[in-house]
Order: C-alpha cells, then sequence, then structure tokens
C-alpha cells in the first residue's frame, strides 16, 4: 500500500517532553500524567519515508517493513482473544523473519491507543523506552520455562515493540524515535512509574542536542515499525526511545490516531 496524501509529511520541527533526574538527586517518576521534572524542548525530525531500508535494528534500533499482510480487522481490536488467537502469531513470524538470529518469542502483552477515546490508553506524549535492562531479565525469570531459565538468561535476548496503525494512514499525532547510533548510555535513566495502584518503571532519556529523531510519515495499517527497547548483547545502539509528537502539518480535520503495539521477548 502507498501513503494516503492524507497525513502530514516531511522533515518537520517539534516538541518533545522529556523526563529528567529532579536536581535534589530523588527518583525520576510519573504518577499517572503527572511527571516530578521534565523538560520540554524543540527537535528537528526527519521522515524516513521512502530511505526505510537504511535504518536496521542493530544499528538504529528501529526498522521499517513494508506490505505485511494480516488476517487482523477492524473488529479485532476491540477483542484481548482476538488478538492473541489472530495478531499475535503475525508478528511471532514477522519477528521471526525479520530479528537476526532471533528463534523464539515470548509476548509481554499489547497496547491498543485511541486518541481521544477515554475508553481506551493515549498516545504517549514523552520520550521513553518501554522497558529497562532488569526488567527484561524479570521477565525471563517469570515467563520461562526453567528447564531452559539459565540458557536465556546466558543468551542474547532483546525486548522488541511491534507498532502499526489500526485505522489506516496515521494522520495525527505520529510516532517519533531516536536512531540509537545518536544516543549515548549517559544521558538514559529510570524512571519509576504508577497508575491506578501499579508501580512499574522505564527508561528516560534527558535532552541532548545530538539525538537523531525520526518519524515514517503517513503509516499504513500494512506497515510495521520495529523499535528495539533491550538487547543483552549490546552496550550500545541497543535501544529506540520514541514519543507522539503534534505534527505542525497535521490537517484540521485529522483523523485521531489509533494504533496497537506488541511487546515481546525475542531470542536468539
Amino acid at each position: 500500500m502507498s501513503p494516503s496524501n492524507q497525513g502530514p509529511s516531511g522533515d518537520v520541527e517539534a516538541e518533545f517532553v522529556f523526563i529528567h533526574p529532579p536536581a535534589d538527586g530523588s527518583p525520576a517518576s510519573v504518577d499517572g500524567d503527572k511527571i516530578n521534572e521534565k523538560h520540554i524542548t524543540q527537535c528537528s525530525v526527519h521522515d524516513i519515508r521512502g530511505e526505510e531500508l537504511l535504518y536496521n535494528l542493530q544499528t538504529h534500533a528501529f526498522q521499517a517493513i513494508r506490505n505485511v499482510s494480516s488476517n487482523a480487522n477492524y473488529q479485532t481490536w476491540d477483542s484481548e482473544e482476538e488478538i492473541k488467537r489472530i495478531y499475535y502469531p503475525e508478528v511471532e513470524r514477522l519477528l521471526i523473519q525479520n530479528v537476526p538470529g532471533a528463534h523464539s518469542v515470548i509476548f509481554l502483552g499489547h497496547g491498543v491507543r485511541k486518541q481521544g477515546n477515554k475508553e481506551h490508553r493515549q498516545p504517549i506524549r514523552y520520550v521513553h523506552v518501554d522497558h529497562t535492562d532488569q526488567a527484561a531479565k524479570d521477565f525471563i525469570k517469570e515467563l520461562a520455562d526453567p528447564n531452559v531459565l539459565s540458557e536465556r538468561l546466558r543468551h542474547r535476548h532483546r525486548i522488541i515493540s511491534v507498532w502499526r496503525p489500526i485505522n489506516g494512514a496515521v494522520e495525527s499525532e505520529p510516532l517519533a524515535f531516536v536512531a540509537a547510533n545518536t544516543l549515548e548510555k549517559a544521558h538514559l535513566h529510570p524512571v519509576q512509574y504508577q497508575r491506578n495502584g501499579v508501580s512499574t518503571s522505564f527508561t528516560a532519556v534527558k535532552h541532548n542536542p545530538d539525538l537523531q529523531w525520526m518519524y515514517w510519515s503517513e503509516m499504513q495499517n500494512d506497515e510495521r515499525l520495529l523499535l528495539k527497547c533491550t538487547d543483552s548483547a549490546l552496550t550500545n545502539n541497543d535501544r529506540a526511545p520514541h514519543s507522539a509528537f503534534d505534527h505542525s502539518r497535521s490537517p484540521i480535520d485529522a483523523k485521531p490516531r489509533e494504533s496497537i503495539e506488541v511487546r515481546a521477548l525475542v531470542f536468539g
């Protein structure tokens, strides 16, 4: 499927919210939508449309894949059971086929986001990576077969998120992501996250003018964006921070963005 020319495209300047560690030394935290220390700044965002083959998971921690068939329809996304029955096997095949060395997958969950619909999650408007390195190890200990646990921990494992729109070309709040080869580990830090009494953690990044921001304009239902969150085999280029953003050229009557991301542990 080709871009529809309905959504915004081309390089653009956009505002991003960075979570910073508080000056008093306390941990960075997000409670619901409240961030205890943030930095808002304008960044240049490059449109990778037409350049998809220039980027890969190993160097940039993201990969753009076109022309992906699916048996899921719009009604699928309203059913947890149908998502797992229909879409999870498709994602597993996609990961095995496109992640070098991958031989097995354990799913961590998924999120359906519908902009403006209060019954669903909303696009996240601060720069983040979904998981921490420690979370990857904890997930393996929790989910892996005990008979192969030590082997799983010893060999390469990655957390990868597979992102796609579910209601056609993205016209508003596209997803921007950082090329991992422009990211320094020193700028990463953990964030404590709480919502509705549930506590977890994720990784944030302090603002750095050297970060190279990208987005894939007018993403279609048959396109998939792979975003790496952790990689046990690499000390650099191992994750792609990302965030939704307001595109200055989005149409006034742009349809709300609806999307799904599926997160998985990928072994091999």
